[in-house]
């Protein structure tokens, strides 16, 4: 099956708008606002930190190479797990046309030998 046909076996499926989906979407976005809330009042009054940051960045760029791989890392992540789901979807599609190729064997007619 491919595109947005329905399996007429399956399970109905759940309501797309759940209290309880949207309970886990609240309570989701009230961590993450609040971890940024953190992160920026870190930066903002952080002054502390400002030592350890001067001596972590002088030593980084001392290796022009570590820098490059940091920096590429989003895209190299991203690559992989774009393989990685293209990789799942072509099993999904070989196992169906497969599963479609196993029923249409089991429906032709027998011919006698």
């Amino acid at each position: 099956m491919y595109g947005n046909e329905r399996d007429p076996k399956a399970a109905p499926a759940e309501p797309h708008y759940s209290g309880k989906r949207w309970t886990n979407f609240l309570i989701g976005n009230v961590i993450a606002l609040v971890l940024c809330g953190a992160i920026f009042f870190l930066f903002l009054y952080g002054d502390f930190l400002s030592g350890a940051s001067e001596g972590l960045m002088k030593s980084l760029f001392e290796v022009p190479v570590l820098v490059v791989i940091i920096a590429s890392m989003p895209l190299i992540i991203g690559i992989a797990i774009g393989v990685a789901h293209m990789q799942k979807s072509m099993r999904k599609r070989r196992a169906e046309r497969e599963e479609l190729l196993r029923a249409a064997r089991a429906e032709e007619p027998k011919t006698p030998a």
